[in-house]
């Protein structure tokens, strides 16, 4: 027998003992890596919905800031009771009449509703409502059917325009009123910050929806502080539930917004306390609802953000209506 057959003879496989081993390594290896790419995954679907969550708070505290610190502003016009109404529709859309002195967006440049939401508001139930009435932060041109404040110094109007010609020695501004609620109307099963608009339609007034601003967010609150000292600007008491003659000497306000990730994510259990204003919410209670029925009830992640600012607009109204003829 020649070298190269005994070799051939030598030659022998795995047996069956050798084999199970490599399985079994095999298996672990691979379950290993299945592990560990699984953990990564829910790692980073876990970082883009905090990242997201994120985002969108700090949006809506932005969008909603901005907004509360114009409150009150009117232009160059020093005094509200200088601006004429008598150009502005009769009709009251919302159900709201502006010429009525105690819904006037002049007298009221905020509102707030706990409860009894006007129609066009449809809050989830527990949320707050908050209107928010001014000029525009900068001058704008008349326009063919907008809503405008107009001024000379001293005396302003607000009223319909149906033309871009401007007067002389005239400035304008576009009015806004805006209301914030807490909805779910795309029925997408997680609540929302919605936005809805009055603005001038075919020479009257009406109310146009901006529809969802931002996804998420459970739940906003305001706490007023007041100027109860005759006019100073400063801030002497606060309150988180304020009347509608609270809100004539607001000069500062605290917003606070919950706002809670879109997704669940199964393997977390949210056993956290928030504190939105006033107002206690537990994150167990965080759920989406399909169908009428309520889904993956404490699964998300949730996050309060707030901000404090100053009503200048506000603190200058006081101060004015204090003065002496």
């Amino acid at each position: 027998m020649n070298e190269a057959m005994k070799k051939d003879l030598n030659q022998k496989g795995f047996s069956l003992v050798e084999l199970m081993i490599g399985l079994v390594l095999g298996l672990f290896v691979t379950g290993v890596v299945i592990t560990v790419f699984m953990q990564s995954k829910r790692n980073y679907n876990q970082d883009d919905e905090i990242a997201r969550l994120q985002e969108n708070g700090r949006y809506a505290l932005q969008v909603m800031s901005r907004d509360l610190s114009l409150a009150g502003f009117l232009g160059n016009v020093q005094i509200a009771d200088e601006i004429s109404l008598s150009g502005l529709p009769t009709n009251a859309p919302c159900g709201i009449d502006w010429h009525d002195p105690s819904e006037s967006p002049l007298n009221t440049p905020i509102r707030i509703f706990d409860a009894d939401y006007p129609s066009c508001l449809p809050a989830i139930s527990g949320t707050q409502v908050l209107v928010i009435k001014h000029a525009k932060g900068t001058p704008s041109s008349p326009g063919s059917d907008k809503l405008m404040l107009s001024s000379n110094g001293k005396n302003g109007s607000l009223y319909v325009s149906s033309t871009t010609s401007a007067l002389p020695n005239t400035q304008y501004w576009e009015f806004q009123v805006h209301g914030y609620y807490i909805a779910d109307e795309d029925n997408d099963g997680i609540p929302g910050l919605y936005r809805k608009r009055v603005v001038a339609s075919g020479g009257s007034l009406a109310i146009a929806a901006d529809g969802e601003l931002v996804s998420g967010v459970e739940n906003f609150r305001v706490t007023f502080g007041l100027d109860n000292s005759g006019g100073d600007g400063i801030a002497d008491t606060y309150t988180a539930s304020p009347s509608a003659t609270d809100l004539d000497i607001a000069v500062s306000a605290r917003l606070d917004i919950l706002v809670r990730t879109s997704n669940p994510d199964f393997s977390y259990e949210n056993k956290k306390t928030y504190y939105v204003g006033s107002t206690t919410v537990y994150g167990n209670n965080f759920k989406e609802i399909k169908d009428g029925v309520d889904a993956n009830q404490g699964r998300f992640y949730g996050r309060v953000f707030s901000t404090t600012l100053q009503m200048r607009n506000m603190a200058f109204r006081i101060q004015m209506s204090n003065l002496t003829p």
